[in-house]
């Protein structure tokens, strides 16, 4: 099996600002997993699988366009958003525009920190 997907850290700055504009209970509404190479190998090892590599590494993802991060955060964070009529989850959706500008926004592009762990394993079974 060889797999590549998030990562522990994986978009935290955007997890800090669901937080911080949704409060702590954005946590508990969290549709994400991002474990760690020592949370998910022992997973894979549980199900007859030997891990023979497995790494976390950031990588940077960059947004295309002006309104990247609005359309990034319309596509992946509609857990959150539903419970709120249009309006109030446009506001949502501004305000973490905003909260995030100065960390995700450089040299007119957005980039999100996305980190992926990568894993090789073969079945031992």
């Amino acid at each position: 099996m060889i797999a590549e997907f998030g990562g522990q850290g994986n978009i935290a700055s955007v997890q800090a600002a669901l937080r911080a504009v949704l409060g702590p209970q954005a946590d508990e509404q969290s549709p994400w997993y991002y474990p760690s190479v020592g949370e998910y190998a022992p997973i894979l090892e549980r199900h007859g699988l030997e891990v023979s590599n497995a790494s976390l590494f950031n990588r940077p993802t960059p947004l295309e366009g002006e309104n990247g991060l609005e359309q990034w955060l319309r596509m992946f964070t509609g857990s959150y958003l539903r419970q709120f009529s249009v309006e109030q989850a446009n506001g949502i959706v501004s305000n973490l525009v905003e909260h995030l500008r100065p960390t995700l926004y450089r040299d007119g592009v957005w980039t999100v920190d996305y980190r992926r762990l990568r894993v090789l394993a073969i079945r031992t079974v």
